[in-house]
């Protein structure tokens, strides 16, 4: 969480003079303290914090541009809240918009245009791991997402897809237990999840996660990332 907000408001204000993009994301994955505040203060997720930043920066685009599209940056899919010795560390997305509103997002500025949203299902589907997409976890969360704009009257707008994937590569589960994953398999959930996103009527986009596998000394049997690219990376 920045302690400079007024540095914030500066960039968000150069941004916008520079930029005409399809719209704003404000933060990304603020419902996660990793994305948060990664810093030894170890500030927990907060909404209302959160929208505090958001209608500024909305506040500061919109002087720039007035009908430009802004919204809450894309959700990490946290189905369930998790405390530590520090406080939460990460929260329900749900829940985290629901807050959200509750403090003023869908209101200040012009409001919130969009929600965006993670739709990972990586560990849902490991070789071997079949579920419908429908029942995934991930999946499950998003509509109720959904079902918290539709409740404050925001059911015409879109939840964006602003990033998903699957790794091409077995990595470590957990201390005993490994997920496993092939190219063959990654090209087959690709394809069947974007099947399934692209027929609900309220999503928007489908920005994959990333092109290209990371190279160098990254290790995917320690980071799911590195190998979620769609092409090698020793592609050109």
């Amino acid at each position: 969480y920045p302690d400079n907000v007024t540095a914030w408001n500066a960039f968000v204000r150069e941004l916008a003079g520079r930029y005409n993009p399809e719209g704003f994301e404000i933060w990304n994955e603020q419902n996660s303290r990793a994305f948060w505040d990664p810093t030894p203060t170890r500030t927990g997720p907060n909404p209302a914090r959160w929208t505090t930043l958001f209608c500024g920066a909305a506040r500061v685009i919109r002087a720039i541009r007035p009908l430009e599209t802004v919204g809450m940056g894309g959700l990490a899919p946290h189905r369930i809240t998790r405390t530590d010795q520090f406080g939460v560390r990460i929260m329900r997305a749900s829940d985290f918009v629901r807050r959200a509103y509750i403090a003023g997002a869908g209101r200040c500025s012009g409001g919130m245009m969009f929600v965006g949203y993670h739709p990972y299902v990586i560990n849902t589907y490991c070789i071997g791991r079949e579920r419908p997409l429908a029942q995934a976890p991930a999946v499950l969360e998003l509509r109720a997402v959904r079902g918290v704009m539709v409740a404050r009257g925001h059911g015409a707008r879109k939840i964006w897809n602003t990033e998903w994937g699957f790794p091409s590569k077995t990595f470590r589960e957990s201390a005993t237990t490994d997920c496993r994953y092939s190219e063959a398999r990654q090209a087959e959930m690709v394809r069947r999840e974007h099947t399934y996103l692209r027929q609900l009527s309220y999503m928007r986009f489908s920005v994959y996660f990333n092109i290209k596998d990371a190279g160098g000394s990254a290790d995917p049997y320690t980071d799911a990332f590195v190998s979620i690219g769609m092409l090698r990376a020793s592609s050109n």
